[in-house]
Parts: structure tokens; C-alpha cells; sequence
């Protein structure tokens, strides 16, 4: 469980969510996903929000009922805040 606390021992909880994204095959063949990430405490210019690996492959994925590749559990860690 992870938690927030402020300087004036507010703690704020937010629990994990599974996210999906909609993805477009392209001409070359590869795939397009998009995902937009942020926050609503704080602003991007506090948050260092980053993928946990560099590389990410074909085994992170897994196939889903309409024969498009889904994205299996990938962990983000929250490097900073400002």
C-alpha cells in the first residue's frame, strides 16, 4: 500500500489501477499505442515519472480477445517529486 503524507499529516491513498490503451497497427508493420499519464496533485514539473525498464518488448504484451496484443502488468516508478 502506498500512501502520501503531507507536511500537515494529511495522507492521501491512491490504490494501483490496470490501464489500457488504444493501439493502431501502422504500414511498417509496427504498433502504435498511446497513453497519457499524470497527476491530480501534482504538476509536471514535479513529477519524474518513469518506465521501470528502457527496452520494452514483445513479451510485456499479451493477447487479448480481438486478436490485438494487450500489455501484460509493467510496473512505473516514481523517480521524483519536486
Amino acid at each position: 500500500m502506498r500512501a502520501t503524507v503531507d507536511y500537515d499529516s494529511k495522507v492521501v491513498f491512491v490504490p494501483p489501477a490496470s490501464l489500457s490503451a488504444p493501439c493502431s497497427r501502422q504500414d511498417n508493420g509496427s504498433i502504435h499505442c498511446r497513453l497519457v499519464m499524470g497527476s491530480w496533485v501534482y504538476n509536471g514539473f514535479e513529477l519524474d515519472l518513469r518506465l521501470g525498464e528502457n527496452a520494452i518488448s514483445w513479451e510485456m504484451f499479451e493477447q487479448h480477445d480481438r486478436l490485438q496484443p494487450r500489455r501484460r502488468a509493467h510496473k512505473w516508478s516514481l523517480w521524483k517529486v519536486a
